[in-house]
C-alpha cells in the first residue's frame, strides 16, 4: 500500500508524454470513462480547406486540411454547416460553398469508423441558411432528417451517462437545428451570440446536460483578441478540474480583422490567420505542467504546423491519454483498498501507511479519511 501511494503522488507529476497513433488514439482509453473527462481536438468550419483563401471566400477559409486528412492528424470533433441548394446538402461557410457534399462528409467519419472501430467521433452542426431561399431553409428539416437516418446505424442517441465504451464505432451529432425525426444524437439549445455562455445538449429521452461554451468569434475590435484568450484560458482552468457534471467547448477559432467590399464588411483571412496563432499558441502555454479534461476545442488549421495546429492535437490527445490513466490509477487503488480491508484484522482495524510510510494502526474511519488523496 505504501509503495503504490508513493507511485501515484509521483505519477501526478511526472506524466509522460506518448508517440501518438494518430489514426488510432481512442483504443486505450479507459471504457468507463465519462463524456465529461475527455479531452478532444475539433476542426472549426471543418470542410473549408478547398476555399479561396482571398477576398470573400477567404473568410471562409479556416482549414488546410480536408476532413480525412483532419481525421489522419487526430482530429475528431468536426463543425459542418449544411445548406439545401435545392438538389442537395452542400456545406457552407457563411455565404461560401465549401463544395463538399454533406452526404460525403458523413460517408468519410463513417468510413473511417469503419476501418478505426475503437474511435469515436463528434459533430456540431447548424444549418447555415445565409444563402438559402425561404423555399430551401422550408425544406432544410426534411432533407436533414432523411440525410441522417441514412446513417442511423452510425449515430448514438445522447445521454448524460455515455462512456467511452458506449461511444466506440459511432457518432454523436449535436445540432443547433430541429429536423424532421430528430433528435439522432441531440439538440444544442439556448445560449448567446459571440460571447460566453451556457446551452443544454437534450437527447432523444428528455436527458440533459449543460454545454459551457466560449465562442467569442468577432475579436476585431480593440482588446478583443486578447479578452478570447483570457476567457479561453479561464474555461480551461474551469474544465481540467472536472467537478461540475458539464460538457465545455472553447473555441479557439474567430477572426481579429475585418476587410469590406463594396461596401459588405466580413472577416479577413489575415485576421483568421491572426486569431489561430494568437490562440493556439495560448492554450498550449498555458497547459504547460497542466492536467486535466480539456472539453472540446475547437480550432482553425487543425493539424498545420505553420499555426502549431499539430502540436496543439498532440496536447489535447495527450492530456486525454493523461486523464484516462488517471482514472485507472484511482479504479486500482479503489480496488486495493477493497481488498486489504475486506483481509483486515477482525474488529475493522487495517494497516495504514502515512506518506512517508510509517505504519498507522487505525480504526476503518481513519483509514479511509487517510486515502482523501485518491478521490
Amino acid at each position: 500500500m505504501q509503495k503504490h501511494i508513493l507511485l501515484l503522488s509521483l505519477f501526478f507529476c511526472l506524466l509522460p508524454i506518448r508517440a501518438i497513433d494518430y489514426q488510432n488514439w481512442m483504443k486505450d482509453l479507459d471504457d468507463n470513462l465519462l463524456l465529461k473527462s475527455l479531452s478532444i481536438p475539433g476542426a472549426h468550419d471543418a470542410a473549408t480547406s478547398a476555399c479561396s483563401s482571398s477576398g470573400l471566400t477567404g473568410s471562409a477559409h479556416t482549414q488546410t486540411y480536408t476532413i480525412a486528412q483532419q481525421l489522419a492528424h487526430g482530429v475528431r470533433m468536426f463543425d459542418l454547416r449544411p445548406a439545401w441548394d435545392g438538389k442537395d446538402m452542400v456545406i457552407y461557410h457563411g455565404i461560401v460553398s465549401t463544395g463538399v457534399k454533406f452526404s460525403d462528409a458523413l460517408t468519410t467519419l463513417c468510413d473511417f469508423l469503419d476501418a478505426y472501430p475503437q474511435e469515436f467521433i463528434f459533430v456540431i452542426m447548424r444549418h447555415e441558411d445565409d444563402g438559402e431561399s425561404d423555399n430551401q431553409k422550408a425544406e432544410w428539416p426534411k432533407q436533414m432528417g432523411k440525410y441522417l437516418t441514412e446513417a442511423k446505424q452510425y449515430i448514438i442517441d445522447f445521454s448524460p451517462t455515455l462512456t467511452v465504451r458506449d461511444m466506440r464505432g459511432k457518432l454523436l451529432v449535436m445540432s443547433r437545428n430541429t429536423y424532421d425525426g430528430g433528435p439522432l444524437g441531440g439538440y444544442l439549445s439556448g445560449g448567446s451570440d459571440n460571447a460566453v455562455y451556457d446551452r443544454k445538449l437534450t437527447g432523444p429521452s428528455g436527458a440533459y446536460m449543460t454545454m459551457s461554451t466560449q465562442d467569442m468569434y468577432d475579436v476585431a475590435a480593440s482588446g478583443q483578441l486578447a479578452k478570447k484568450v483570457t476567457a479561453i484560458k479561464s474555461m480551461l482552468a474551469t474544465s481540467i478540474k472536472e467537478r461540475k457534471n458539464c460538457l465545455y467547448l472553447n473555441h479557439a477559432s474567430g477572426y481579429s480583422k475585418k476587410t469590406s467590399i463594396f461596401g459588405y464588411t466580413f472577416s479577413s483571412y489575415e485576421g483568421v490567420q491572426e486569431c489561430a496563432r494568437t490562440c493556439n499558441k495560448a492554450i498550449i502555454d498555458y497547459m504547460q505542467g497542466k492536467t486535466g479534461p480539456m472539453g472540446f476545442v475547437m480550432m482553425d488549421f487543425a493539424g498545420d504546423d505553420e499555426y502549431q495546429g499539430q502540436e496543439l492535437i498532440d496536447l489535447i490527445i495527450n492530456n486525454c491519454h493523461n486523464t484516462s490513466i488517471q482514472y485507472q490509477e484511482k479504479q486500482d487503488a479503489i480496488i486495493e483498498v477493497k481488498e486489504e480491508t475486506a483481509t483486515s484484522p477482525v474488529g475493522g482495524k487495517a494497516a495504514v501507511y502515512d506518506l512517508s510510510g510509517r505504519k498507522i494502526n487505525s480504526q476503518l474511519s481513519t483509514f479511509n479519511c487517510h486515502l482523501s488523496i485518491l478521490n
